[in-house]
């Protein structure tokens, strides 16, 4: 099956066989074809919607222009006119899969989850997707059956997705989860999960089967309904302990950070825009009373080094496979006051475990993090801190030392209150 990853890259990178279409290629210059396709790349927003719109307005009925124009529009935070776009390049050939899941992430971004959802299903229409060998289940009620959960994406997005698990076991059903070999000792600790497999294994008898990123689909998910039952992921009880003696020497304020997202992917750059600089939180160092730790798998040499120099704990020792990955992963977290990081896994099992959380955002969002609002229907104890502009790190380190500051400050009452 496809990977929402893969998925994003369709959109992302612009194919140069589009400039060979021939309704394009008729009415269209090419150099102002290829100059739209370059400035989006480059993520040179303004340049890419005018080009687009000049090349929509040679070939208007050549559906590629209006499906590249609808993402220039999302580039630009143009989510009316994108999802205008997407919808023209789909009246034009209804059949458009790129175009539909297009529409599908722009409308998410919106907070339309009711018609998001559904534009979504056409995922499963990409080709190379296999189909599924059992019947989808439709929200019916599935008291008594047993339904297979497709694990999809990537880490984060099977953590996010689990809770899914809960709701169904809640009404009645015997729920059978995918997941990825990593996550498997970790959901094995979630009780509302009857049994687990990962790739290769062979699928046992059920009723129905469902992608995890069908389930909003089939429960009529909106924003207003999604469940929070936090938390929805546990620990183990002896890692909780060895985790706690070995951070808990102190009273200071437990801090922990990730700044690299898509760690270890060989896709690596396409992870660039959605990671921060380590040196951003360089302030952290010259606050009084806090220990910060690192909780970022394989960073870099020149990352180590500059960890050192700050005086962080670099527990990337503690999060290789051999060591208990995602498992000590959540004792740490666990242990912690406040969860600061980009876009990663780690967030997301810090607001799957029900801890302060602070998510730096770039300018341009994954869908699920939607605009402009600074929490998240998804995790009830996460903060959201937003870019202004691209690569505007200064910004949001300063005012993360300031919400830093005020939580210091509570912190410290907090403990003089204990004491009395």
């Amino acid at each position: 099956m496809i990977t929402i990853a893969q998925l994003s890259r369709l959109l992302v990178t612009f194919s140069v066989i589009l400039g060979a279409h021939a309704a394009i290629a008729q009415n269209t210059p090419t150099s102002i074809w290829e100059r739209a396709i370059e400035a989006a790349r480059d993520r040179d927003v303004e340049t890419a919607v005018r080009l687009f719109e000049r090349c929509a307005q040679s070939a208007p009925n050549a559906p590629q222009i209006h499906y590249n124009l609808g993402y220039a529009y999302k580039l630009a935070g143009k989510l009316e006119q994108a999802i205008a776009a997407y919808e023209r390049a789909i009246a034009l050939d209804p059949d458009y899969v790129d175009a539909h899941f297009g529409l599908s992430l722009v409308c998410l971004l919106a907070g339309n989850f009711e018609r998001g959802w559904q534009e979504h299903e056409w995922r499963r229409k990409f080709p190379g997707t296999r189909q599924l060998p059992l019947p989808v289940w439709d929200g019916s009620d599935p008291a008594s059956k047993t339904i297979i959960l497709q694990c999809e994406g990537q880490f984060g997005d099977a953590i996010q997705f689990i809770r899914f698990a809960q709701v169904l076991h809640k009404r009645g059903a015997h729920v059978v989860a995918g997941t990825k070999k990593q996550l498997l000792p970790l959901f094995k600790l979630c009780p509302y999960i009857d049994q687990l497999i990962t790739a290769g294994d062979p699928l046992p008898p059920a009723d129905f089967i469902i992608p995890y990123m069908s389930i909003p689909t089939a429960l009529n998910l909106s924003v207003e309904t999604v469940p929070t039952p936090i938390p929805y992921i546990h620990t183990n009880p002896q890692r909780d302990q060895h985790w706690h003696d070995f951070i808990h020497t102190n009273s200071h304020l437990k801090i922990g950070i990730c700044w690299q997202a898509g760690n270890g992917d060989p896709n690596w750059e396409k992870h660039i825009r959605r990671s921060i600089p380590l040196a951003t939180f360089a302030h952290f160092a010259h606050l009084p009373n806090v220990d910060v730790y690192s909780l970022q798998k394989d960073p870099a040499p020149e990352d180590v080094q500059l960890l050192a120099e700050l005086g962080f704990a670099d527990l990337s020792w503690a999060l290789a496979e051999s060591e208990g990955g995602f498992l000590n992963t959540a004792s740490i977290v666990k242990q912690l006051d406040l969860i600061v990081s980009a876009d990663t896994a780690v967030v997301h099992l810090s607001g799957a475990l029900g801890k302060r959380t602070w998510l730096f955002l770039p300018v341009e969002p994954n869908w699920r993090w939607m605009l402009e609002r600074e929490d998240t229907p998804w995790y009830p104890t996460m903060q959201l801190f937003r870019q202004r502009k691209p690569e505007d790190y200064e910004y949001l380190g300063q005012r993360l030392f300031e919400e830093l500051v005020q939580l210091i400050h509570l912190h410290s009452k907090e403990e003089r209150l204990c004491k009395n």
